[in-house]
């Protein structure tokens, strides 16, 4: 797809990700508002992933890397499903794991 790409998150991104949060009916208050994700991405670069199709965010996916690696929260906007974006942000979730967390690995 022409245009894509999948970046750190920015904090002008909230409105956009919240939203396709919410299309995913993943988006939770408690943890998802402005301020968390401000803090996560200030703390953890790139943990919050962003794939953009002409700079317009319509997926991302949040990884953890403090207790237990895991990749969570993959969320793609329903107009942009079916078009890999999802794969994407899977790929660049696992190689954020793997360079934070060596001995992170995803089975075969």
């Amino acid at each position: 797809m022409d245009g894509l790409e999948v970046r750190a998150y920015r904090t002008s991104d909230f409105p956009q990700v919240k939203e396709i949060l919410e299309l995913g009916n993943l988006y939770w208050a408690l943890s998802d508002n402005a301020e968390s994700f401000r803090k996560q991405a200030e703390e953890r670069p790139g943990s919050i992933l962003v794939a953009t199709v002409d700079q317009r965010p319509v997926g991302t996916q949040i990884v953890v890397e403090s207790f237990l690696p895991l990749m969570f929260r993959l969320a793609v906007h329903p107009d942009y499903r079916g078009k890999g974006i999802g794969k994407l942000l899977l790929s660049a979730g696992e190689a954020y794991l793997k360079a934070k967390v060596p001995q992170a690995s995803t089975p075969k």
